[in-house]
């Protein structure tokens, strides 16, 4: 999942800070509620006590500073007050949060070893969660900055097929799928109906492709996500991670550009990294 960075330590803080804050205060609720239930009412006394140890547990395991744990949030809002480098402070905290990562994962392999198997098997479990999130969450700011600056029109694609909306599916097989294409429109560039993909052509049974039309298998205009030729990639990349697509129409003034694909995408931010730009 890609999600977007707060814009000053000040705001990490305060965003960090709120998930532990309401664990603790609930935990309270619910042990001031124990104490008012114990003698009358002890079997929701109980539930209570529960309910607020339950809570406080939580709270205290996001306090820990692993990265990005709301604990680790807290330790990299620090240091990015302190040296005023987003990278840095999130360099350091994941760190931090794979060292913690690795402690749980020993903690686990100890614990298995001494005979508790589920225990030990769900701490070691926690312990690669975390390793995987701080190493991820690290990767995410790397890419945001190293798309940085970027649009879509740079690395878009124009060969994009334009169909007619009146040809049938087995001629678009048979005369352009063939080909190795997989942009594919139908319409006009002033008139965009919307976009042609092999998954539409396979949720039609073969004996009625002669006599369906593309217009009627497409995935209509008003159901895609579109954007524009100065669209940054980063927030191109957000919209394909969101939607699960690979690729976007790019559009300006309703006319149909071209089309950015993932795979040019991936291809780009290869390039950008082994040129360490």
């Amino acid at each position: 999942q890609i999600t977007d960075e707060p814009s000053t330590p000040k705001k990490e803080l305060r965003m960090a800070a709120v998930g532990p804050s309401i664990s603790i205060l609930l935990s309270a609720l619910f042990g001031i509620l124990y104490l008012a239930l114990r003698r009358p009412i002890p079997p929701l006394a109980a539930s209570s006590l529960f309910l607020s140890g339950v809570n406080l547990s939580l709270g205290l395991f996001n306090l820990i500073p692993g990265f990005p744990l709301d604990g680790g949030r807290v330790l990299r809002a620090i240091l990015w007050a302190a040296h005023r480098d987003l990278t840095r402070a999130t360099r350091w905290a994941s760190w931090v949060g794979q060292a913690v990562a690795y402690l749980f994962i020993l903690s686990g392999i100890v614990r298995v070893f001494s005979g508790d198997w589920l225990g030990g098997i769900w701490i070691a479990f926690i312990g690669f969660f975390l390793d995987n999130a701080a190493r991820s969450s690290y990767y995410q700011l790397t890419l945001r900055k190293l798309l940085d600056g970027h649009v879509v029109g740079e690395i878009m694609t124009q060969e994009c097929v334009m169909l007619p909306p009146q040809l049938t599916l087995d001629v678009f097989v048979e005369q352009y799928l063939t080909r190795g294409q997989r942009c594919f429109s139908v319409g006009s560039r002033d008139h965009l109906l919307g976009l042609l993909t092999i998954h539409n052509v396979s949720r039609v049974p073969k004996d009625r492709w002669p006599t369906t039309h593309v217009a009627d298998a497409l995935t209509p205009l008003e159901k895609l996500r579109f954007v524009g030729p100065n669209t940054s990639l980063w927030e191109a990349l957000q919209h394909m991670t969101e939607d699960g697509v690979n690729q976007l129409p790019v559009l300006q003034g309703g006319e149909l550009l071209g089309m950015l694909t993932r795979e040019r995408l991936i291809t780009f931010i290869h390039n950008l990294s082994q040129l360490g730009l």
